[in-house]
């Protein structure tokens, strides 16, 4: 599965969605581009290794999913456009943590709603 496939990526990726509203103008044979915007804890930077490693971490990831994607002939590419720690403590559940990512007022993670914004990201992680 290449580097990506790990144990880290439950922690990583799939955990919360904020999306964007799509471009309905699109031309049916155009490639759709999905901007993603990565946030994780201590406890993930600590479990890859520190930022240097976090960094080739989500850069491998990104090259894997483009990857598969590409060899899926799916009309898609997707680019890190910004990633961040946050200062967060997970809180062992994962429905509770998407939740807390998800909303922009409850007092967790609030932050996260103007960076999507700034860096236009269509998907935060």
């Amino acid at each position: 599965m290449g580097e990506c496939a790990n144990d880290v990526d439950d922690a990583v990726f799939g955990r919360a969605v904020i999306k964007k509203a799509s471009d309905a103008s699109r031309s049916p044979d155009s490639t759709v581009n999905v901007d993603i915007m990565v946030v994780y804890t201590t406890n993930v930077l600590d479990a890859v290794g520190g930022e240097e490693a976090m960094v080739a971490f989500l850069d491998a990831c990104e090259a894997d999913l483009n990857q598969r994607l590409a060899n899926s002939d799916v009309d898609v590419t997707c680019t890190l456009v910004y990633q961040a720690m946050v200062d967060y403590v997970q809180s062992g559940d994962s429905a509770t943590d998407r939740e807390r990512l998800s909303d922009p007022s409850d007092g967790y993670m609030d932050e996260i709603h103007d960076d999507r914004e700034l860096y236009g990201a269509d998907l935060v992680c």
